[in-house]
């Protein structure tokens, strides 16, 4: 048995136990007993999904965030926080186990109990409400509303931004993290050039920090956003053929080359040859005068660079 489950196990019989005398409290003297069902149930649902007890893990949280609910109509100051983490934890396991459309209901009242928290403490709230706008742009990118996932992706990044002049050092590498969402977020909806200024900006981010001496702390996230970047690219020069527009792929086509000799992922250099060999079997005419009147040379042949060793 894994060492997780071997602790695990007897801490959720123990929160079990704390959920049925809280219960018992509570019936009695709800004033009194109900906050401690709520710290006994958020106690639970830690240890359930501690052990991947999805099902139980979300009816608890189900519990919990009409608790926390009930609580906040008294005393919201108290405990609208507290059910603004129980919906966003709720959103989460619902879009696990593939509950979108209810997934996107509890995440949209996080935000909310967020937005409300935030109002009344800035400094306490006003991260994890960006969080969940973060969260939230991810969750309808690709369901419900590409509009809305870029809205809420925008007011993600302006509150990062807004955070990280006071508190660079913990907020800056979120500002690339929600630059390449909201990169995601515009692409959806078909702002292939809006995306790729977030996805050149959180690249710009991530290369200033690894400067600062973190460089292995931001290789996954450089990966990423290149990789979104290359895609980008690629993407923008083929609507750009397809339209007839030779300059402009050619432009998309230039950036792309020039990301290869900065970048080492077979992702990246996919995408380059991928983009190169399309536009010389589609026009290779009238990219290859568009190359030349850019470049001043010759359309490449060849675009592959082997990653190092």
């Amino acid at each position: 048995m894994p060492w997780r489950d071997r602790r695990s196990r007897p801490a959720r019989e123990t929160a079990e136990q704390a959920v049925g005398a809280s219960r018992t409290l509570a019936g009695a003297d709800p004033a009194t007993g109900e906050p401690w069902l709520a710290a006994a149930l958020d106690c639970l649902a830690h240890h359930l999904g501690r052990l991947d007890a999805s099902a139980d893990e979300t009816r608890a949280l189900r519990e919990l965030a009409g608790l926390y609910a009930r609580l906040a109509e008294s005393r919201p100051d108290a405990y609208e926080p507290h059910l603004a983490a129980a919906l966003d934890d709720l959103a989460f396991c619902l879009w696990r186990d593939g509950a979108h459309r209810e997934a996107l209901e509890a995440g949209k009242q996080s935000v909310v109990a967020y937005r409300r928290a935030a109002a009344r403490d800035a400094q306490a709230y006003e991260p994890e409400l960006a969080r969940m706008l973060a969260n939230l742009s991810v969750r309808r990118r690709d369901s419900d509303s590409p509009e809305a996932a870029v809205a809420h992706g925008r007011e993600a990044l302006a509150i990062t931004r807004r955070l990280a002049e006071s508190a660079w050092a913990a907020f800056q590498p979120l500002t690339a993290d929600r630059l390449r969402i909201l990169g995601r977020a515009l692409r959806r909806a078909g702002d292939d050039a809006g995306a790729l200024a977030c996805f050149e900006e959180a690249e710009t981010v991530l290369r200033e920090l690894m400067g600062d001496g973190a460089g292995e702390s931001y290789e996954a996230a450089l990966a990423a956003t290149l990789s979104a970047l290359a895609d980008n690219l690629r993407s923008m020069a083929e609507v750009h053929l397809t339209a007839g527009r030779a300059d402009e792929a050619v432009s998309a086509l230039r950036g792309l080359f020039a990301l290869t000799r900065r970048a080492d992922g077979s992702d990246v250099h996919a995408s380059c040859v991928t983009a190169f060999a399309r536009a010389r079997a589609q026009a290779p005419d009238e990219v290859g005068r568009a190359w030349q009147r850019a470049m001043g040379k010759p359309f490449p042949s060849f675009v592959y660079r082997a990653p190092p060793a």
